[in-house]
């Protein structure tokens, strides 16, 4: 049986692999997923099936957002490909800047996301197996896509249960169709957490070998289903 192995992300090549999705070829990660399930429609998702998430809501022209200073300003329509694609506002002066420079790149779905206190963990995972890490990425020179992880600070390395996030990440994985999935979330003190952000192929910048054994687990396993 024939398969595909992507991490393609331009729109062009995932409209060619979507086609070929629709002939019952099995893709890794569906291409259809990532086209559908944008930032807009993962935040929507989350709140309808209890994922643990911060409060969100669309950003319109005419109305301040119902959240309190400060927040963050993320696009709807797809992941963070840019530095630019995710801005932290404290206040409505740099609401404003910031409104102004989307308006100038042509960017329309946006979303305004609260801010969480407390720790900020990154996680990797592949669903259907034992795999799972996470790791504290302001502790020490870890990997930063944007540098945006220090808005958090230093984590205090509050206690919390990994396998419960991997649960809710696993959830999370088939929910949106990214069984190779990566994310942030925010610890509090308390040890509750909340996810930031979830994508499909993440970096696995620190876990890469242990990441490969456990995709091609996860895609041997899916033939035999």
């Amino acid at each position: 049986m024939s398969g595909i192995f992507t991490m393609s992300r331009s729109r062009e090549a995932l409209q060619l692999l979507e086609a070929a999705e629709a002939h019952d070829i099995p893709i890794f990660n569906s291409p259809k997923s990532i086209l559908e399930n944008t930032r807009t429609k993962i935040s929507k998702l989350f709140d309808k099936e209890d994922i643990p998430a911060p409060k969100c809501c669309a950003i319109t022209c005419t109305s301040l957002p119902s959240l309190s200073y400060p927040f963050w300003i993320k696009r709807g329509d797809t992941c963070a490909q840019d530095a630019a694609d995710v801005c932290f506002v404290a206040s409505e002066t740099e609401y404003t800047k910031a409104l102004h420079q989307y308006e100038e790149r042509n960017v329309t779905d946006l979303l305004a996301v609260e801010h969480l206190e407390g720790d900020l963990v990154k996680f990797y995972g592949v669903e259907g197996t034992d795999f799972f890490f996470s790791y504290y990425p302001t502790l020490g020179k870890q990997f930063s896509k944007f540098g945006l992880e220090e808005i958090n600070g230093q984590p205090r390395l509050f206690p919390f249960d990994a396998s419960a996030l991997k649960q809710e990440a696993d959830r999370a994985a088939r929910l949106t169709g990214f069984v190779i999935y990566g994310g942030d979330c925010v610890i509090s003190a308390d040890g509750s957490f909340k996810i930031i952000d979830f994508n499909d192929w993440p970096s696995f910048s620190l876990c890469r070998e242990l990441a490969a054994r456990a995709i091609v687990e996860r895609i041997i396993d899916s033939y035999g289903k």
